[in-house]
């Protein structure tokens, strides 16, 4: 998966996966959540492991939410060209981009 840089996350600490909210019958949405789970040998979970995780199923207890970023439009009912927030959550604190 690439990035065109509209969102302040890093792909690499770990195992990175999107959940798109609410999506169209084409399976996309603007509301997203990126995330990565740790630890560094988490770089190996795939879908299934992420979604056993976010249930609270996954049986390895050691993986962990490392960060995550909430990304949604302001005014989602803008065709287009709406603008976006994303709000990051991380160890350091949270931070709020807008994206035009």
């Amino acid at each position: 998966m690439g990035v065109g840089g509209a969102v302040d996350f890093d792909w690499s600490s770990g195992a990175a996966f999107r959940l798109r909210l609410f999506p169209d019958t084409n399976g996309w949405s603007g509301w997203t959540i990126d995330f990565t789970l740790t630890p560094e040998e988490a770089i190996s979970l795939g879908n299934d492991d992420a979604l056993a995780f976010l249930k609270g199923t996954l049986t390895n207890k050691q993986v962990r939410l490392a960060e995550f970023v909430l990304s949604y439009p302001i005014e989602p009912s803008v065709e287009g060209g709406a603008v976006n927030l994303s709000e990051r959550f991380t160890s350091k604190g949270v931070g709020l981009a807008v994206h035009p």
